[in-house]
């Protein structure tokens, strides 16, 4: 997070998760596979790069596409007397961006405890359980680690234009009093997601 003058640039710490979990070789469009069918699974992550200008523009880069993460804030824009359109404020806009990025999670995390469970339920029935379970937990915690490794970045930042904003002075603010309460619901959610997938990962 790096405040100026003109504008308020979060493009090296806010990560976003392209966290579609698919067989290799499926299309980004497939539907979100349940877990007992997620074998193998792949983890994909997408950096995004974000900028909030005092002319009320909010401009936001993605490494690869965004088009999962955009449809979901469009259709809130898109939507009859919604916050995000009365507010008219850009600083809420990219709230509305930072919460969608870990609302993306969610799924990801849930099919991942769910495989987990199910490897560990197998493992403790069967007297001799083969290799490959064992194998494929440790995978699985590998993935969570990476996983988390995205994740805190983006938690640090939201801590950062909280504790920026706190320090600097009225005129040279870029987050409104609305977006402050909502953003602390953001610091909120994805604090809880790291904390239950450092459980995931540990047990």
């Amino acid at each position: 997070c790096c405040p100026s003058r003109r504008c308020c640039c979060c493009c090296c710490c806010c990560r976003r998760l392209r966290t579609r979990l698919q067989r290799p070789g499926a299309p980004p469009a497939a539907a979100e596979p349940k877990a007992a069918s997620l074998h193998p699974m792949e983890l994909l992550v997408e950096q995004a790069s974000i900028f909030l200008f005092r002319d009320g523009t909010l401009l936001t880069m993605f490494s690869h596409e965004g088009e999962g993460l955009a449809a979901a804030i469009l259709d809130k824009l898109k939507g009859f007397k919604t916050l995000l359109t009365d507010s008219e404020d850009a600083s809420f806009l990219l709230n509305a961006v930072l919460d969608a990025v870990v609302d993306h999670t969610m799924p990801v995390v849930q099919v991942y405890a769910s495989r987990i469970a199910s490897l560990e339920t197998q493992v403790l029935l069967d007297k001799k359980p083969p290799a490959r379970l064992t194998k494929e937990l440790h995978l699985l915690c590998n993935d969570l680690k990476v996983l988390r490794r995205t994740l805190v970045p983006t938690q640090h930042l939201i801590i950062k234009l909280q504790t920026t904003h706190a320090n600097t002075d009225s005129k040279q603010h870029f987050l409104s009093p609305l977006t402050l309460v909502y953003m602390s619901d953001v610091l909120d959610h994805i604090s809880t997601i790291v904390e239950d997938m450092e459980t995931l990962a540990e047990d």
